[in-house]
């Protein structure tokens, strides 16, 4: 990572933890831990990780922190000259003092708040971060009311469309004008990402909408779209991959590929 290998013999170690984790389980992984993640193949499979600035909370960084922090206040601007090679005999006088210094300030109390004000100054930012996001949030859901409340001006497509999306929601193929009419969202979304294993069905859902731009669905019955228009899973657009990754696909998957779509303008709401 960073560009550092990982030692063989940390690779060649014996496993410290193997573990399946079931649903609602949370794994906390230390920083500098080696680890590999696989999901089962035959099952859906859904996960959040949450990552932190870790480095701010190693001890080498804390540290390194102090020390700087307890020669650049010091009263004499010795230590924060500029040091040359042709100064080393007098550097060498300096780094005495400079281990005196921070043998009494660089203290296990020390390094203790240090720790408490970087814990208050992360949980400032994470708080600063979640109300700007639900702020945001209760903005887009707002207007999605109100143009809901406005046949008019009711939305189909965008963000502001799939914040109203359901299980139960008719969804058809987008027009060339309505996709136009998506403003791109720097922070969000640019493309589809989904899962390898499920990507044969899901795509083949995209295609066959965009393929029958009358045709009409209920994105809970999206499993069923495909299936009825084939006979087999030989058929060429119901193929053997299809029909596969069809079994991975739940309703969870199939309402966050919908709500993206909708949301790129891949998709549109049939209006009531």
């Amino acid at each position: 990572k960073a560009g550092l290998e990982v030692p063989e013999a940390v690779l060649e170690a014996p496993v410290q933890v193997e573990a399946t984790l079931e649903v609602g389980d949370v794994l906390y992984m230390p920083r500098g831990f080696v680890h590999s993640a696989e999901t089962d193949p035959t099952a859906p499979s859904f996960h959040v990780t949450v990552a932190i600035s870790t480095h701010d909370w190693t001890l080498a960084k804390t540290i390194s922190d102090l020390v700087r922090q307890c020669l650049d206040s010091h009263s004499q601007p010795t230590y924060r000259l500029a040091a040359f090679p042709f100064h080393i005999p007098k550097v060498e006088q300096q780094l005495e003092h400079a281990m005196k210094l921070i043998k009494e300030q660089v203290t296990v109390d020390a390094i203790s708040k240090s720790l408490t004000r970087t814990y208050h100054r992360h949980n400032a930012v994470a708080f600063q971060a979640r109300s700007s996001f639900l702020q945001k949030v209760a903005v887009t859901k707002k207007n999605a009311s109100n143009l809901k409340n406005n046949s008019v001006g009711e939305k189909i497509v965008g963000p502001e469309a799939s914040i109203q999306i359901k299980l139960g929601t008719m969804v058809r193929a987008s027009t060339q004008e309505e996709r136009l009419s998506v403003r791109s969202n720097p922070g969000g979304l640019q493309g589809l990402t989904v899962r390898e294993e499920t990507c044969p069905f899901l795509m083949s859902i995209l295609q066959h909408l965009k393929a029958n731009p009358d045709t009409f669905c209920r994105i809970s019955e999206f499993s069923s779209l495909l299936s009825s228009s084939s006979s087999s899973c030989q058929d060429t657009e119901y193929n053997e991959a299809t029909c596969n990754s069809s079994t991975l696909a739940d309703d969870l998957t199939l309402l966050c590929f919908a709500r993206c779509c909708v949301e790129l303008g891949a998709m549109a709401i049939v209006s009531s």
